[in-house]
């Protein structure tokens, strides 16, 4: 071999050792794009984790609005069945004070009970007292329907109490049905019983319409 050809064999070995490996750097760049993409993958990852954290804390947030507006809700129409009964009772407490008052005749009995329960029939004859009489009769055994749900609306109301009430009131329309104008015990008994549910109960029914 000449000695020009060995130098130029020298050089080429020398060039070779010198130029990269391509094969090599494609592989680092592959690399290198990988973990790029990684990241970015990671980093998009996080925000959406973060973005459905934020998602679920508010749809938590409204669960608990729309579980606080039920709640008041409930309380309004509980605070609503409350003082419809309530106003039962108070309607027959309401009697209760008149008949006591003093003597008590049909005539100014039949005007309070009018008054009392919205009956607005003139009572000029005997058949428009009848009538009186008669819508008194469905109110009350209207109401009675109504009164009895104290027992589950109020707490520690006994049935037996309200039922002394229906019984007692029903006496008043016994009174005006009869040809005398005496009560008798009738009136002496309705008091006993209104005084003693008044005393009882309609305190703490007055209480427990506050539904805070």
């Amino acid at each position: 071999m000449e000695t020009g050809e060995i130098l130029a064999a020298i050089q080429e070995a020398a060039e070779t050792i010198a130029t990269p490996n391509y094969a090599a750097w494609l592989s680092a760049v592959a690399a290198l794009g990988a973990v790029i993409v990684t990241i970015i993958i990671a980093i998009k990852q996080n925000k959406v984790a973060e973005r459905q954290n934020e998602i679920t804390k508010k749809q938590n947030e409204i669960a608990e609005k729309q579980a606080e507006i039920s709640g008041q809700q409930n309380k309004i129409a509980l605070f609503k069945e409350r003082y419809l009964v309530y106003c039962e009772f108070q309607k027959i407490i309401n009697i209760c004070f008149h008949v006591s008052s003093g003597h008590m005749e049909k005539e100014k009995l039949i005007y309070i009970l009018k008054i009392i329960y919205g009956i607005n029939i003139q009572s000029e004859d005997a058949d428009s007292y009848t009538d009186i009489c008669s819508n008194l009769f469905i109110q009350f055994k209207m109401s009675e329907y109504q009164m009895q749900q104290a027992v589950f609306l109020f707490n520690d109301i006994e049935e037996r109490d309200i039922n002394a009430l229906f019984r007692v009131r029903l006496g008043l329309l016994s009174f005006l049905t009869k040809k005398d104008n005496l009560p008798g015990t009738i009136f002496e008994e309705f008091i006993e019983k209104c005084n003693y549910f008044e005393k009882k109960y309609m305190a703490t029914m007055k209480k427990q319409l506050n539904l805070k």
